[in-house]
């Protein structure tokens, strides 16, 4: 992780928290749109718009905060979605969704590995397979 400054902050943020905000509220209606389109998500998955954006996974009765804030990845801002739960009054990450300016998704991190393909790949479904199996690989699922 690499230090920031004043001078990295300022113009970062005046520059592009608009665009980073936007980024995140695509991502939100993004999702919420392309299940509540599909039947075999709608039936799994639900939706809670407002302060705090919730998903709710049907059946296994998890709620998932979700979060978005904008931080630093080698100097330049991107934004960080975080879906998480709470348990045992501690709020547990389960995934962390980057956006860049150039409108790039990252699942998990930024890599290469993490980048996600929009142009092959749906996002909304490399984004639920990869929160099933985080929840999953933390032992909330068996």
């Amino acid at each position: 992780m690499s230090e920031i400054g004043l001078g990295e902050f300022l113009p970062s943020i005046r520059n592009y928290r608009e665009l980073l905000e936007e980024k995140a509220s695509y991502l939100w209606s993004y999702l919420v749109s392309k299940t509540t389109d599909n039947r075999s998500y709608r039936d799994a998955v639900e939706f809670e718009s407002g302060d705090v954006n919730k998903i709710i996974l049907k059946g296994v009765k998890i709620t998932l905060t979700v979060s978005d804030r904008i931080v630093f990845h080698e100097k330049l801002p991107v934004s960080l979605t975080e879906i998480s739960f709470e348990r045992d009054e501690k709020f547990i990450t389960v995934l962390k969704v980057y956006c860049n300016i150039h409108g790039d998704f990252y699942l998990g991190e930024i890599s290469e590995a993490g980048c996600v393909d929009t142009v092959q790949k749906e996002l909304y479904r490399e984004f639920f397979d990869k929160l099933i199996r985080s929840i999953s690989s933390l032992g909330y699922l068996s």
